[in-house]
């Protein structure tokens, strides 16, 4: 199992450029994975009408572009995800509109500068649509051997290197992108790899916090372990260990880990303790078995 996203996920992009990139390493990922294309629509006005080529191994696909999000549902009502690629000054907009959109359970936001005040508003208009909200600023979120949302994961070769053409006992939450590629990297090289794989961006106001993602996790059957990355500023880290520290948990919680104060973004991950962890808990699991 997965959270998340799985083989039933089907996406549309908000975005040009960068979008239709992110849609490209998607299919390489549907393509190492043999599930069906993840990307059936684009929306970005300019380009309305237009087809882009997005390669799924040897096999083309023509991907329509449409000029609004009620039009691309229309003629894919499968589509039941929304990624958002555009400027921070139309994000809120495109994101309380997908959240309003009959059908669509996730809505991800890999756009960066959202302003605080924005963030604050979608966070609270998707908890009250019962709706899960990831980002803003967030690279995407993998679920091993089933869906890739956004460039998480990296090159095709690293695909294969972390073994996310199969799923694995692990779960991973972090806040920086980049650290999200290396603690995948980790599982897989000192575990069995990873159930999915959530990067819920760096800003100060996520749409989603680590708590409701242990919840989900808590609840998948395959995760048996999570590792968590966190960063200097918030009360995120804090929270997930309140919730861990509350009663006895399902999943076991390998690594909390916070930021030197001189480290300005991206964690400071102490990579030999992380690998210590896994193999322990890789030996554990032979153990009982």
């Amino acid at each position: 199992m997965s959270i998340l996203a799985n083989r039933d996920t089907r996406a549309v992009i908000i975005g040009g450029v960068a979008g239709v990139n992110a849609a490209r390493r998607m299919a390489q990922f549907d393509f190492l994975v043999n599930r069906p294309l993840t990307v059936r629509a684009f929306i970005y006005p300019p380009e309305e009408g237009q087809q882009k080529e997005i390669y799924r191994g040897g096999e083309l696909n023509n991907v329509t572009v449409y000029s609004s999000l009620g039009k691309a549902l229309e003629e894919n009502p499968d589509i039941n995800t929304v990624l958002i690629y555009i400027g921070a000054s139309r994000a809120y907009q495109s994101a309380k509109e997908a959240l309003d959109s009959k059908g669509i359970k996730l809505v991800s936001m890999i756009t960066e500068g959202v302003p605080e005040k924005d963030a604050k508003r979608l966070r609270k208009y998707a908890l009250e649509k019962g709706k899960i909200l990831n980002g803003p600023s967030s690279i995407g979120i993998m679920s091993a051997g089933e869906c890739r949302l956004g460039v998480i994961g990296g090159e095709y070769k690293n695909l294969k290197l972390c073994n996310l053409y199969r799923p694995g006992s692990f779960g991973v939450i972090t806040k920086s992108g980049g650290l999200s590629n290396e603690a995948m990297w980790l599982c897989a090289q000192n575990g069995d790899g990873i159930t999915s794989a959530v990067a819920i961006g760096g800003d100060s106001y996520p749409g989603t916090d680590f708590v409701t993602y242990l919840n989900m996790f808590e609840n998948d059957p395959d995760t048996k372990a999570v590792v968590i990355v966190g960063e200097v500023g918030g009360t995120l880290e804090e929270e997930a260990a309140e919730w861990y520290g509350k009663e006895i948990r399902r999943i076991k919680l390998i690594a909390s880990l916070g930021v030197l104060p001189r480290v300005d973004h991206a964690a400071f991950v102490p990579v030999h303790e992380i690998k210590r962890c896994l193999r322990i808990k890789r030996k554990s699991g032979e153990n009982q078995a």
